[in-house]
């Protein structure tokens, strides 16, 4: 099956009432026509075998719907879902644009990752796809640590991108947010260690500071190339306890 205006990626952890899964969508119109006068498009989620509807999206502000991974693809016995999103109506008039998700307590990475690659290739034919992704991995390195409010967090965060190429030869930079209340503040960030890894992939020691907060936050990542931030980015949780 093929998919217009889609976005994929695997989510592991517990569907249950302490995880949220949500992305921020709006209507866009394909064909030069005014979104405000009765336009719809479907946001779904594939199955397996055919697109269930999330909900129709009717309007071009951007607001969030909630992803039920129960209406998504278990991979095999492990707690990981392939998550495939898209948008469009049936006379392609109408897509949705996605611009962020919101993430409690599960962890979020690319389906052609090495980890996730067998498992998805179960279900799709990826001998021969090359990831179209700029991201792999984003997270916390020691899930056990404690991240005390307003505290410098020293590679304790790492990036994996597929490859430095998208920086065109200059210095690599990232930018990361935290999103509280639904305020999204961004956080000052640096690069500490860079480590090249066999598969070409490029990881990176990340320096920020926590949130001065208790709770549970997103963080979003974005790259930064020819001073323009990506459009592209990855999420993940951090967790201040005090």
């Amino acid at each position: 099956m093929r998919f217009k205006r889609s976005i994929a990626f695997v989510a592991e952890g517990t569907p249950d009432s302490n995880s949220t899964l949500q992305i921020e969508a709006k209507l866009v119109n394909t064909e030069g026509i005014d979104v405000t006068t009765g336009g719809t498009a479907a946001l779904n989620v594939w199955n397996g075998t055919a697109l269930e509807k999330i909900e129709d999206v009717k309007t071009s502000t951007a607001r969030y719907y909630t992803i039920n991974l129960n209406q998504c693809i278990k991979l095999g016995d492990t707690d990981k879902y392939l998550v495939v999103i898209s948008g469009n109506d049936s006379d392609g008039n109408y897509g949705v644009s996605f611009s962020n998700l919101k993430n409690k307590g599960y962890t979020l990475s690319n389906p052609l990752a090495e980890e996730n690659k067998e498992l998805v290739g179960r279900l799709i034919n990826t001998d021969n796809v090359e990831p179209a992704s700029v991201f792999k991995s984003f997270g916390i390195q020691n899930a056990t640590y404690t991240i005390k409010r307003n505290a410098w967090l020293t590679n304790k965060y790492t990036v994996t991108i597929n490859s430095a190429d998208v920086f065109a030869g200059e210095t690599p930079k990232f930018k990361v947010y935290y999103t509280n209340n639904g305020k999204k503040t961004a956080l000052t960030t640096t690069i500490v260690k860079t480590t090249n890894n066999e598969d070409g992939t490029v990881t990176y020691g990340l320096k920020f500071r926590a949130p001065n907060a208790v709770g549970s936050f997103p963080l979003e990542i974005h790259y930064v190339s020819a001073d323009e931030e990506s459009d592209e980015f990855m999420t993940t949780t951090v967790r201040v306890r005090r």
